[in-house]
């Protein structure tokens, strides 16, 4: 089952309780729905996980968990996916955003510097900040949606299969028991 491969990688709800960042969500933590590995609640984790990543705002790891417990997502997987976006990914991240809106909005795309730094973004904010707001929303809406059905739907078919590997078993078993056994 999916179940085993999930609760192998997530955090126990010790593990995150005990993070500071977390501590003063308190008695929050402790909602079973937020631990429960099911298909419904991970779908929703990976939902939430997967569209904040796509917004690289400061507090992405408190946002996940907050919109996991209102959600009633599992909380490790929400807290975990949003370091898909992480020092290495965040300018690659922000230009896909910034030229997904600039495409929307029919918008000349500024000239990017190769040198990426938070110096040079500060002073163009002024005229990149729309196309950049709108290409999040889309890209993390986007990526959340597809999240969500792409979880689902590998679940379902997961269980599905399981389901007709047994049925082939339990099938070939009594076929062949069947032959042993003669009639009087």
């Amino acid at each position: 089952m999916p179940k085993k491969f999930f609760r192998k990688f997530l955090p126990t709800q010790i593990k995150i309780a005990q993070l500071p960042l977390f501590s003063y969500l308190g008695k929050g933590l402790h909602q079973p729905a937020l631990w429960h590995v099911s298909r419904r609640p991970i779908a929703k984790a990976m939902a939430i996980g997967l569209a904040v990543a796509m917004i690289p705002i400061p507090g992405q790891m408190l946002l996940a968990a907050l919109l996991a417990i209102y959600w009633r997502a599992t909380l490790p997987l929400s807290v975990a996916l949003v370091w898909l976006t992480n020092p290495v990914t965040t300018a690659p991240i922000l230009y896909l955003n910034y030229l997904l809106g600039s495409f929307v909005l029919r918008t000349p795309i500024a000239n990017w510097q190769q040198d990426f730094n938070s110096a040079w973004l500060w002073q163009t904010l002024h005229h990149i900040w729309l196309p950049l707001c709108l290409g999040t929303l889309i890209l993390a809406a986007l990526c959340s949606a597809l999240g969500y059905w792409l979880t689902t739907w590998l679940w379902r078919r997961y269980v599905q299969q399981a389901r007709q590997n047994k049925r082939t078993k339990h099938h070939l078993l009594h076929k062949g028991s069947g032959k042993a056994q003669s009639k009087p």
